[in-house]
C-alpha cells in the first residue's frame, strides 16, 4: 500500500473516531457547564439569602422567606390567634379564653428562632432538586406561666361567683324539740390547682376546648342520703322518744322528753352532749348523795347539831351513771328502767336515812341512846376515847355497822380485852361492853384521863340490848 493510501486510511479512521466521540464529548462539556452554573447559583443563593429557606416550618408554621424577627412575629401571631372554649357545667356558661390573655414571655421562642436561623442550612442537592424541608419544634406551652394569665371574664374562676359546697347537717331547736335536715349544697369551687393543671394540659395539647367534671369540684363530704347521716338522724329521733325511769339512792327521777331534749348535740358523733348529760347527773348527784355529808340532826337532848362525815350513805358514780344513761337512750325500748351506778351504795333511802331507828352517842355528854321504830330502848352512860391522845379519839360522824359478833378478844399494842358483844363501825373503833370498868367509870368526865382507846364502852346489859337490836342498816350517829 502506498503512502497516500495510508494517509487516506488514517484520515478516514480519525474522522470515524471523531464522528463516534462527538456526542459524548458534547454531553460532557454540557454537564460540566451545567454543574458549574449550578455551583455558582447555589453559592450565590446561599450567600445572598437572609431569610429562612423554602419549606421551613416551626411548630407547623411556614416561616420560609422570613428572617428571625419575622418568624417570631408570625409564630406569636399564630399562637395568640388561638382561643380556648371553657365550659362551666355548674351554671352552663361557655367562656372564650384568648391565648393572648396568657401574657406569654416569648424570650425563649426568640432565642430558639435565632439559633435555628443562625444554623439553617441547605445542601446543593436539596437546592438543585427542590427537596429542602425543615420541620422544627418549639413547644410554646412550656413558656406559659399561668400565674400571669389574665383570666378576667372567665366565670369558672371568678371569685365573686364562687359558691362553696357545704355538708348536709342536722339542726335541733331545743325549745320546740324539732329536728331538721339541712340538705347539702354542691358548690362551684374547683379543687386546688385543678383549673391551672387542666388549662396547662389543654394549651400543651393544643386543644380548643376545656371542660370540667363533677369530680373537679370541692364536693360535700356529707350528703343527706348517706347511710351514716340517715342513721344519725334516726338515732336522735329515737333518743327523743325515750323516757328513762332512773332509780337512785332509794328514790327515783323520771328523765323525760324535756330533759332528753337538752341532751341533744347534733354535731357530736353520737348525737349527744356529754357535757350536758354530765352536768345533769352531777346536779342529781348533788341532791341525792349523802356519803360523807354533814347532816343536821336533832339530838335526844333537843338540840340541833351538825354531824360531819362518816361512812353512812350514798355516793353516785357519776361517770358510770352517765354511760348508763347514754346506753339507755340507745335502747330500742320507749321506757327504760335504770338503776344509777354507785361508788358507795347506801342502806336506806337518802331522803330518810336516820328515820326512827338509830343509835346516838354524845361525846360531850358521854351518853348513848338507841331508838327502834320511834321507841327509846336504850338510854345510858358510856365512855368514849381519851381526849388527850389523838390516836384514841372517837370520831364524829354518821357510820354504818361493819358487822357484829360475840365473845371476841380485842387486841392492841398494850392491851388484850375480852368482850361479849363487839360491834365495829369506824375501822377498828366499835361499840362493846367493858366489864373491866366499874360503874363509876361510865359517863361523866372519864374520857378525860380514863377514856377508851377510841371505842364506845358500854355496860354489859346496855351492850347486850344494843347488840340484840342492831341491824346492818341502822345508822350510828356520833356527835360532839
Amino acid at each position: 500500500m502506498n503512502r497516500k493510501h495510508v494517509i487516506i486510511t488514517l484520515a478516514g479512521a480519525l474522522a470515524l473516531v471523531l464522528m463516534c466521540l462527538a456526542p459524548k464529548g458534547y454531553k460532557l462539556i454540557k454537564d460540566y457547564i451545567t454543574r458549574k452554573n449550578l455551583e455558582a447559583a447555589y453559592e450565590e443563593y446561599v450567600a445572598d439569602n437572609t431569610t429562612f429557606y423554602d419549606n421551613t416550618y416551626i411548630d407547623g408554621v411556614d416561616v420560609a422567606g422570613l428572617d428571625s424577627n419575622g418568624a417570631v412575629k408570625k409564630l406569636v401571631e399564630d399562637f395568640e390567634s388561638k382561643t380556648l372554649t371553657i365550659t362551666n357545667p355548674w351554671n352552663d356558661t361557655v367562656d372564650k379564653l384568648s391565648y393572648k390573655s396568657l401574657n406569654m414571655d416569648y424570650s425563649g421562642l426568640e432565642a430558639f428562632v435565632k439559633a435555628s436561623f443562625d444554623t439553617r442550612g441547605i445542601s446543593e442537592e436539596e437546592f438543585a432538586t427542590g427537596t429542602h424541608e425543615r420541620k422544627l419544634q418549639y413547644d410554646l406551652s412550656h413558656d406559659v406561666d399561668l400565674r400571669k394569665a389574665d383570666l378576667s371574664g372567665i366565670s369558672i374562676v371568678d371569685k365573686e361567683q364562687e359558691v362553696p359546697s357545704s355538708d348536709a347537717s342536722l339542726t335541733y331547736d331545743r325549745k320546740s324539740g324539732k329536728l331538721s335536715v339541712v340538705r347539702e349544697v354542691y358548690g362551684n369551687v374547683l379543687k386546688e390547682g385543678v383549673f391551672l393543671d387542666k388549662l396547662s394540659e389543654a394549651v400543651s395539647s393544643d386543644d380548643d376546648t376545656l371542660s370540667f367534671e363533677k369530680e373537679d369540684y370541692i364536693l360535700p363530704e356529707v350528703v343527706s342520703t348517706d347511710e351514716a347521716f340517715t342513721e344519725k338522724k334516726e338515732t336522735i329521733e329515737n333518743y327523743l322518744s325515750k323516757t328513762i325511769e332512773l332509780s337512785l339512792c332509794g328514790s327515783g327521777v323520771t328523765i323525760g322528753s324535756d330533759d332528753i331534749s337538752q341532751f341533744i348535740d347534733v354535731d357530736a358523733e353520737d348525737g349527744l352532749s356529754d357535757d350536758i348529760i354530765k352536768a345533769y347527773i352531777a346536779k342529781i348527784a348533788a341532791q341525792f348523795n349523802t356519803y360523807g355529808n354533814t347532816r343536821q340532826f336533832t339530838t335526844s337532848t333537843g338540840e340541833t347539831v351538825n354531824v360531819p362525815g362518816g361512812d353512812y350513805g350514798w355516793l353516785i358514780d357519776e361517770k358510770a351513771t352517765v354511760a348508763a344513761v347514754k346506753k339507755a337512750l340507745a335502747s330500742d325500748k320507749d321506757i327504760v328502767k335504770l338503776e344509777a351506778v354507785y361508788k358507795v351504795q347506801g342502806l336506806r333511802p337518802a331522803s330518810d336515812e336516820i328515820s326512827d331507828t338509830y343509835v346516838e352517842v354524845s361525846l360531850r355528854d358521854q351518853k348513848i341512846w338507841m331508838y327502834k321504830n320511834g321507841e327509846l330502848i336504850v338510854s345510858d352512860d358510856c365512855t368514849t376515847g381519851m381526849m388527850e391522845d389523838p390516836e384514841c379519839h372517837t370520831n364524829t360522824g354518821m357510820f354504818k355497822l361493819t358487822y357484829k359478833t360475840t365473845n371476841r378478844v380485842l387486841r392492841g399494842p398494850t392491851w388484850e380485852d375480852f368482850v361479849y358483844y363487839w360491834m365495829p363501825f369506824d375501822g377498828s373503833i366499835g361499840m362493846h361492853d367493858a366489864t373491866w370498868r366499874t360503874e363509876e367509870e361510865f359517863g361523866g368526865t372519864n374520857r378525860f384521863g380514863n377514856g377508851s382507846h377510841g371505842c364506845v364502852n358500854l355496860r354489859l346489859a346496855t351492850a347486850e340490848t344494843v347488840y340484840n337490836n342492831m341491824e346492818s342498816d341502822i345508822p350510828i350517829i356520833i356527835w360532839e
